[in-house]
C-alpha cells in the first residue's frame, strides 16, 4: 500500500467501474481487495511497454489451492508514475479446449 504513495499520481484515472478515482480510491479499493484476501499471491507472467502504456499480465490466486484468475493490468505512465488503470480478468478454468496454459 505504501507504494502507491510512490508510484501513483494524485491525478489518478480508474477504468475499472468498482473502483474510485485518485490514489484515495486507489488505497481504498486495494485495502478491501487486500483485507478480503490475506493469502492473495500475484505472479506477473510477462509485462510489455510501448510508449507510456505498461501491459502486465499476471496471475492472481485469492486463496491457496485456489485455480485463480488470469489478470492483465493496462497502465498509462507519466513522470514515472501510474496515471491512468484498465484491467480484465478471466477466470481460469477446470478444463480447456487446447492444450495450451493460460499463461
Amino acid at each position: 500500500m505504501t507504494a502507491i504513495d510512490k508510484y501513483v499520481a494524485p491525478e489518478y484515472h480508474q477504468h475499472n467501474p468498482n473502483s474510485a478515482d485518485g490514489m484515495e480510491g486507489l488505497k481504498a479499493g486495494l485495502g478491501a481487495y487486500f483485507a478480503a484476501f490475506p493469502k492473495l499471491t500475484v505472479t506477473p507472467q510477462r509485462i510489455t511497454a510501448e510508449g507510456d502504456l505498461v501491459a502486465v499480465h499476471s496471475h492472481f490466486v485469492n486463496a491457496p489451492g485456489e485455480r485463480g484468475m488470469a489478470v492483465v493490468d493496462l497502465l498509462r505512465v507519466r513522470g514515472g508514475k501510474i496515471v491512468e488503470h484498465w484491467d480484465v480478468f478471466q477466470a481460469v478454468p477446470e478444463t480447456s479446449a487446447n492444450n495450451n496454459t493460460m499463461f
